[in-house]
């Protein structure tokens, strides 16, 4: 009954059109479903059919290879357990590698498998758009347009066209710790980063987590950089409402963002100097120490929460960043603000069916169920 009804809610929540499919994929042993594998039905999928790939303990394919276009592939979210009210189940559904080839897809609420140990993370030997030889992990591929990722936990993004390129959409994800790279120099226009939230554990304090080309148009706004990192973006990009947060063990190498031809609003930084932000309205809050979490109260919204990164940055009445950058004039500050604010636990826009009641004994004259749904 429990799968029933959470699947009536998910058919009835889709919003797609009459001719479309809805796919369930499951790996899950004695769960119904219609597909094993991400790949098997993308394969079976007409252009606008929508994907539910449903939470496991176990990941999905090694690889899979959307080449249909209007695909939609959706999961349940991350750290579900983490969050209230997320998922009444809690597994997240873990995928490796996917390669996006056909125009018009969207991927939302799904989570990359971390790697492995011994993967190699370094990456500050790379130039802007010198491939990662050393990079071992798993990757999500872009080679179309019109492509949306939301609400996803990643490692890394490569857009790695063999053609000129529009309408790229990364939006909500959590970086950690990851990247977005573009690997050869075909123009993409209008790649829009917003709203994610990059988080650098790694002891690296140039991990170069944006690498784009000059021939790559973006906009870079509402994010959350934390850590050790460095952002390259040379040219005819827009860079806006970022909160760049480097850590004291980390911050030798500095955080620099480069392109003398980038415009920049906005942005709040704690370390003394923020490479190449030399126009528009930027705010450096640097004071000799606040380079930690605990000489810098102002900047999170509360103590001993930074096992939760991404709720640890709320900008809403519990946490001073916002009352911080309101003084300064900024009030659309990070990514829970914004058009589209970042979500936690990566809960898309369809409801989630977060709690189910049954009573211990049931009777053949009946029970009352209780299910509660929220939507996000």
């Amino acid at each position: 009954m429990k799968k029933r009804i959470i699947f009536l809610i998910a058919l009835l929540a889709g919003a797609q059109s009459l001719s479309a499919t809805i796919w369930r994929v499951n790996n899950n042993a004695g769960v119904s479903h219609d597909f094993t594998t991400i790949q098997d039905a993308v394969d079976a999928a007409s252009p606008g059919d929508t994907i539910h790939v449903e939470g496991s303990i176990t990941p999905y394919d090694a690889d899979v290879y959307v080449n249909k276009q209007k695909l939609t592939i959706i999961g349940p979210g991350f750290q579900l357990a983490s969050n209230v009210e997320t998922q009444h189940l809690k597994p997240s559904a873990k995928m490796r590698n996917i390669h996006f080839t056909a125009d018009s897809c969207m991927i939302a609420g799904m989570e990359q498998l971390e790697p492995t140990a011994g993967v190699t993370l370094n990456n500050t030997q790379a130039g802007i758009g010198v491939p990662i030889t050393a990079w071992s992990g798993y990757r999500l591929f872009i080679n179309a347009s019109a492509i949306r990722v939301i609400n996803c936990k990643l490692n890394m993004v490569t857009i790695e066209n063999d053609q000129p390129l529009e309408s790229i959409t990364i939006s909500k994800c959590w970086f950690c710790p990851g990247m977005i790279r573009t690997n050869v120099d075909q123009q993409v226009l209008s790649l829009s980063i917003l709203n994610n939230f990059f988080r650098n554990d790694f002891n690296n304090a140039g991990f170069v987590v944006i690498d784009l080309h000059p021939n790559v148009v973006a906009s870079i706004g509402n994010n959350t950089f934390y850590g050790g990192f460095q952002v390259n973006a040379p040219q005819n990009c827009q860079i806006y409402n970022n909160v760049f947060f480097a850590t004291l063990n980390r911050v030798t190498t500095a955080l620099t963002v480069n392109g003398p031809n980038n415009q920049y609003n906005g942005n709040i930084y704690n370390i003394e100097n923020l490479g190449g932000m030399v126009n528009g309205v930027n705010y450096n809050v640097y004071n000799g120490t606040s380079t930690t979490e605990a000489t810098a109260p102002n900047w999170f919204a509360a103590s001993g929460g930074i096992a939760i990164y991404d709720k640890y940055f709320l900008t809403g009445t519990v946490s001073p960043i916002r009352t911080a950058a309101t003084a300064m004039g900024i009030t659309e500050l990070g990514m829970f603000c914004g058009l589209s604010p970042y979500v936690l636990s990566g809960l898309t826009n369809i409801p989630a069916v977060y709690e189910i009641i049954m009573p211990s004994e049931v009777s053949s004259d009946g029970f009352e169920v209780t299910v509660k749904v929220k939507a996000h």
